[in-house]
């Protein structure tokens, strides 16, 4: 069907990016809070724009929400083609640094995605083409204060995405192809405290897997709730 199978790649894209990222890497164990967050991906197929929010609990375990709009080069049938990805996650911090026992933090992750495809292609031959995926990962990462205002976060994530994306027709006629894959990424969040309450993230990183390498920019600000007292 038009070679529909090429617009399944970027799901890794997307659906990796939250088991890398998330509001808890910055709070310390035993404070709440949340994130409001936006950014840039581009690659050689396609570029987007996303946004997400998440919130925080004691730091160690997170859920969250994002939205992306996703912009393919390459046309369908001669038109132009779009994806919308929505995308619930969740993350766990197994390990977070603190300045006796733990020098690194890690965090696992998991993240399902429903992509929902749009083009005039599509359109005009009465098709819809969606997609199911679930991705799997952990990160590794380490806060850097180099100031009382300021801290470097380095870090390295792995996750496995799977699912399939489907194009059927108004007869109930389908096609289903289905994809597995592995991404890594290496990215640095720097980390501005604009006010005793408020911090701004700026996290540049690199995605690299079997298919493209995507660069990625975002902003994020990062605002606790709650302080536990110890």
């Amino acid at each position: 069907m038009l070679g529909w199978r090429f617009f399944i790649t970027f799901l890794v894209v997307v659906c990796s990016a939250n088991v890398a990222y998330s509001q808890g890497d910055y709070f310390e164990k035993g404070v709440s809070g949340f994130e409001v967050d936006a950014g840039f991906f581009s690659n050689d197929d396609l570029s987007g724009l996303g946004g997400g929010f998440g919130y925080s609990i004691s730091g160690i375990f997170d859920l969250g929400l994002s939205v992306s709009r996703v912009s393919f080069d390459e046309k369908l049938a001669g038109e132009d083609m779009h994806a919308t990805a929505v995308s619930p996650y969740v993350t766990f911090h197994v390990i977070k640094q603190d300045s006796i026992r733990f020098p690194i933090s890690v965090s696992i992750g998991g993240a399902y995605e429903r992509d929902s495809y749009s083009s005039d292609a599509l359109d005009l031959l009465d098709w819809e083409l969606k997609g199911d995926y679930f991705a799997f990962g952990f990160s590794v990462f380490k806060n850097v204060s180099t100031s009382p205002a300021m801290a470097i976060q380095p870090r390295g994530s792995f996750s496995y995405v799977t699912g399939s994306t489907e194009i059927s027709d108004k007869y109930g006629n389908s096609e289903r192809e289905s994809n597995n894959t592995t991404s890594f990424e290496i990215g640095v969040s720097l980390l501005f405290k604009t006010s005793p309450t408020t911090t701004f993230r700026l996290h540049p990183g690199i995605s690299i897997n079997e298919d493209n390498t995507t660069f990625s920019l975002g902003v994020g600000l990062i605002v606790p709730t709650i302080v536990q007292t110890k």
